[in-house]
């Protein structure tokens, strides 16, 4: 699974916005999902978000 990081849902309450994103992404993990993350630096460098996602892959056994 990929998630864009911007930074718009920080914009409120960072602390709920943060601990609500941990609770998720550990229920995703307890279902055996990998979450790759990238920002808009990567999507400025092809080749950062080439190797985020290869290794994503990776890490899944694809």
């Amino acid at each position: 699974m990929g998630e864009f990081d911007g930074e718009v849902k920080y914009g409120g309450d960072t602390r709920a916005a943060v601990l609500a994103e941990r609770r998720r992404e550990n229920d995703l993990h307890a279902l055996g999902v990998h979450v790759v993350r990238w920002a808009w630096p990567d999507l400025m460098q092809s080749d950062r978000l080439h190797r985020l996602l290869r290794d994503g892959l990776r890490m899944v056994g694809r």
